[in-house]
């Protein structure tokens, strides 16, 4: 009776054969498996996969501390596994209460939102349809950048400008290159505020446009003779803002007065 607590007492002392790193095996039969590990149990038959592959044979055939060692460590690895899909049903099921409770949310504030409008004089509902109708013009109307060929002086850079003006008549040539007006980054600024304008929004948004202008047309310009294409860009940039963006806002203005 003394001999199965002592076995059992063996056998948790020793690290579980399933969870630790592949070692040798050698069955009952002789047959030695290089890095094998236990990785299925049944009533008769034993997998072990190793070096060579995978390998069943009886579950006799298997010395019983690691038999036992095995069992444990799978048993252990299904209650982790069960833990874990029990956990990510969990998040799952969090996550889509969460999704219910954002639309019900969303679904709340539209019902606010068309109360507070319908609760709203019809004058002021024209007011603020004629805003939403004339904006959705605006915007499908909003100028689009161009690509413009232009003319930039070029240093040549053989030899000093006195050889260069004695050898190829003078030190530099003209080039022509082609420059996106405006530069991607600002159009791509202007337009994003204005796609996001609305009649409630459309006050602060020109405020911002206004503010935006004045400090991109104070800037300070790249000097010509350190880069000709950059200098042509923020030339032509200038010349978009106060030209076409200027008057554009000035449309958008006007809309939100005559509310």
């Amino acid at each position: 009776m003394k001999t199965l607590p002592l076995f059992l007492a063996a056998l948790l002392a020793v690290p579980l054969f399933a969870a630790e790193k592949p070692a040798n095996l050698t069955l009952n039969d002789g047959v030695v498996l290089k890095a094998a590990r236990i990785v299925a149990i049944g009533k008769e038959q034993v997998t072990i996969v190793h070096e060579g592959g995978a390998h069943s044979t009886q579950t006799d055939n298997v010395p019983l501390d690691v038999l036992a060692r095995a069992h444990m460590a799978l048993e252990a690895g299904d209650e982790e596994r069960k833990q874990q899909r029990e956990v990510a049903l969990k998040r799952a099921a969090e996550s889509d209460e969460d999704k219910r409770d954002e639309i019900n949310a969303r679904l709340a504030m539209a019902k606010v939102r068309a109360a507070e409008e319908a609760a709203k004089p019809p004058g002021v509902r024209r007011a603020i349809a004629n805003i939403e109708h004339g904006l959705a013009a605006l915007k499908a109307r909003f100028p689009a950048a161009e690509k413009r060929k232009v003319s930039v002086k070029i240093n040549n850079p053989r030899g000093n400008s006195r050889q260069s003006a004695a050898v190829h008549g003078r030190p530099y040539r003209y080039d022509t290159i082609e420059v996106q007006v405006p530069s991607p980054d600002l159009h791509s600024k202007y337009r994003g505020w204005v796609m996001a304008a609305s009649a409630a929004s459309l006050p602060s948004i020109v405020e911002k446009l206004d503010s935006q202008l004045a400090a991109d047309l104070s800037g300070t310009m790249p000097i010509a003779t350190e880069n000709q294409s950059a200098a042509a860009q923020a030339r032509y940039s200038r010349e978009w803002l106060s030209g076409v963006m200027r008057p554009y806002i000035a449309q958008m203005r006007a809309l939100h007065a005559a509310r």
